[in-house]
């Protein structure tokens, strides 16, 4: 039996785990007729499987004719949606985000979860609590007037703490204390399968000379290289000032340091780090910062580029150490008297 000559009709009759079989051949051949019919099945974990499997297509590059409601892997919640949106915070240069929900819950009240997730380590917190809707509101409406977060609907935070979750696993990271009970209680299951960034496009290179800027935008101020790096930095910078460098050999120095940084997997950890800022961007009123990052992104994960981002990474720090040098020491006063 070929999976991708099999019509809906044919799958709705399959018992559900051939069924998901088949929605994911057909994700792998990147064809879209199939999960697209079944989008719409009588049967909703057959729909929610194969809106999942359209997500993926999408986020592989392939282009659908309507935009695909995020499905998280089965099932992520039982019930029908909420009504409330979920928060997603921006990506720290560390790895991590934070995000918010909440649900209605008995009595007029919501009960609402805050978690961290980290892009190595996965789930770093998960906790539950309950306050009343008024509330709940007030603190949303500020965090989204402020920019600090962008709204997302429910299942797409679902699906983020899945894919965490997932991350646990494949690092063999274990869940904090709580965290677990929470995801059960969410009906979240774990999703293995990493952030897949889309196919380079043709204006990518003209968007992604531009990625230097990116280092003005707020959120990415404070990204920097790894601690360990930086130390190594440092003691270059020192070595080549002690030597009164040339402004061109300090520039070739983070070069190299650059190069030598960005081994493959460091280009795809920050590829997938600049496309969730990217969309960040983009969920708050910054499209051009978002379609920079995200064409950064592509090329960085699929060109093996790392482009004037990277290297003003590391210029950063050098500027921030120029900075601390001539900044005036703080006065430790009179010594006491004896």
């Amino acid at each position: 039996m070929d999976p991708l000559k099999l019509s809906a009709a044919d799958v709705e009759k399959l018992p559900e785990a051939q069924a998901l079989e088949v929605l994911a051949a057909h994700v792998k051949a990147k064809q879209k007729d199939l999960p697209e019919a079944l989008a719409g099945s009588k049967s909703k974990p057959l729909a929610r499987a194969a809106k999942k499997a359209l997500y993926q297509l999408r986020s592989s590059g392939v282009e659908l004719e309507a935009p695909v409601a995020e499905a998280g892997p089965q099932p992520t919640v039982s019930a029908a949606p909420a009504e409330l949106p979920g928060l997603l915070s921006p990506v720290l240069g560390t790895g991590e985000r934070m995000l918010f929900f909440g649900r209605p819950a008995r009595g007029g009240g919501v009960e609402f979860f805050q978690g961290i997730l980290h892009d190595e380590f996965g789930v770093q917190q998960l906790d539950r609590a309950e306050t009343n809707r008024s509330r709940y509101r007030r603190q949303q409406r500020e965090l989204v007037q402020g920019r600090q977060v962008m709204e997302v609907p429910l299942q797409r935070v679902l699906e983020e703490l899945a894919r965490g979750w997932g991350q646990n696993l494949r690092v063999k990271n274990g869940l904090p204390d709580g965290a677990y009970q929470n995801l059960h209680y969410l009906k979240v299951t774990p999703d293995e399968t990493q952030l897949a960034v889309a196919q380079p496009e043709p204006e990518d290179e003209a968007l992604a000379a531009k990625s230097g800027a990116l280092h003005d935008e707020p959120e990415i101020q404070a990204w920097l290289p790894a601690e360990a790096l930086l130390e190594t930095l440092g003691r270059d910078l020192e070595a080549l000032r002690a030597q009164k460098a040339e402004q061109a050999a300090i520039d070739q120095k983070l070069k190299e340091l650059a190069e030598g940084y960005f081994t493959p997997a460091v280009r795809e950890l920050y590829a997938r780090r600049l496309w969730r800022q990217g969309e960040f961007f983009a969920g708050t009123g910054r499209p051009e910062a978002g379609k920079i990052a995200q064409a950064q992104a592509r090329r960085m994960f699929h060109r093996a580029d790392f482009g004037p981002f990277g290297l003003r990474l590391f210029q950063k720090v050098v500027a921030l150490a120029d900075r601390a040098a001539v900044a005036p020491r703080p006065s430790l006063g009179a010594p006491p008297a004896r």
